[in-house]
């Protein structure tokens, strides 16, 4: 009973503190954008009152995703649709998407501009699980008799060779609109989930991300003396590599998050005071809400903010050593390196630790996109660790009775 105790304490933890970052989100919304908002909009309260819609909008679908039936999770064929469903509207954005801040990902919902590579994400996650769940398992198709190596090959790999079709469709797209952040979350997270799988050793698979890594760089050298700096994407590595000996406008941003943090110092210099947000420092309200709160609060501000954010990585990450099916552990594992890397992206971003690449700090960067699809991870996380609890409680009712 100890562990089933434990289990639901989780949940609670994990709800409230998601909970505990949204209201903080709100406080940072408002004394971040408040004062362009009182200027551009003569509305000073603009953006906290659609980030708080967005918090009820993400909490009605968190409850709603925690009432979904737990056989919708593990049902190939909705799987199926989801992924072809998310591929042709990534590819559609290419075409028809709205543009925001130079990427074509987003859909005009009327009320606010969606981001449908937030649902990818999570798209991506679920067929991993799947796959190490049962796909890894499934039969190989029959080999027709003479049949070429391409075909042999399908028939005996056809699970793998499907994920890695999707894999590559949906990075590819994304990569097209471009979205860079959003593209590397997403292959870093497939990537830890494998290493994470036991199915590599981790000795090859460390040289093999070395290697890549320098290959990486290689190749942005590489660009940089090809087609110059003035690519938005070489210049934010070179401001990231030295950010006070880069071109002014584009390491402008950078160096404001740098004053703003150092300003703020250790207590901060009070809510509502940043001078930053004043229009020095763009994108105050999302990617760089965190130099904001530094400035305002202090690093005392920033490292409970992040703390609580990492205590929920830790809490969902627990949770996934200690449910029972394979494919709960892959979803919620999944779901935690997610939120892991996007919240390591953001942080070592405003503090030029890696190239700028636009991503949100969950729960409390202003947007319905992030806010949304960060509950409906909650939901996900709460619904399956709900599951296995019940299910632990009856083998135990019955290993007793019998």
């Amino acid at each position: 009973m100890k562990k089933l105790e434990q289990s639901q304490l989780l949940e609670i933890f994990i709800f409230a503190i998601a909970m505990i970052l949204s209201v903080i989100g709100i406080m940072s919304v408002y004394t971040a954008g408040s004062y362009v908002a009182s200027i551009v909009i003569q509305d000073p309260f603009y953006y906290v009152k659609r980030q708080a819609m967005f918090l009820a909008l993400g909490l009605v679908i968190c409850v709603a995703t925690m009432t979904i039936k737990y056989r919708f999770f593990t049902n190939v064929t909705l799987l199926k649709r989801f992924a072809g469903g998310i591929m042709i509207i990534l590819i559609g954005l290419l075409f028809f998407g709205t543009p925001v801040n130079g990427a074509k990902g987003w859909l005009n919902l009327g009320l606010f501009n969606f981001q449908p590579l937030e649902i990818a994400k999570l798209i991506l996650i679920w067929m991993t699980a799947f796959y190490f769940a049962e796909g890894r398992y499934l039969p190989e198709l029959p080999i027709p008799e003479q049949a070429s190596k391409g075909i042999k090959f399908w028939c005996q790999h056809h699970q793998e060779v499907t994920l890695g079709l999707v894999y590559s469709g949906i990075l590819l797209t994304v990569l097209l609109q471009p979205d860079t952040g959003g593209f590397a979350i997403m292959l870093g997270t497939l990537i830890l989930i494998w290493l994470s799988s036991g199915i590599f050793p981790w000795k090859k698979a460390l040289k093999w991300l070395g290697i890549g890594f320098a290959a990486l760089i290689s190749f942005v050298v590489l660009l940089a003396n090809t087609i110059g700096t003035s690519d938005y994407r070489v210049l934010r590595i070179l401001v990231f590599l030295n950010p006070f000996n880069s071109s002014a406008d584009a390491s402008r941003q950078i160096r404001n998050s740098f004053y703003a943090l150092a300003r703020g110092g250790i207590t901060g210099v009070g809510l509502g005071n940043s001078v930053q947000k004043t229009g020095y420092l763009a994108e105050f309200h999302t990617d760089f809400i965190l130099s904001i709160i530094g400035e305002e609060l202090g690093i005392f501000g920033v490292i409970f903010v992040t703390v609580l954010l990492f205590i929920l990585v830790y809490l969902i990450f627990k949770r996934s050593l200690t449910v029972k099916r394979v494919f709960d552990k892959f979803v919620l594992l999944g779901i935690a390196i997610l939120f892991m890397i996007q919240i390591s992206l953001n942080i070592a971003g405003v503090t030029s630790m890696a190239p700028l690449t636009g991503v949100t700090l969950p729960f409390i960067s202003y947007g319905g996109s992030s806010l949304i699809a960060s509950f409906i991870s909650i939901g996900i996380v709460l619904k399956i660790s709900m599951y296995d609890r019940k299910n632990n409680r009856e083998s135990i009712k019955y290993d007793e009775t019998n």
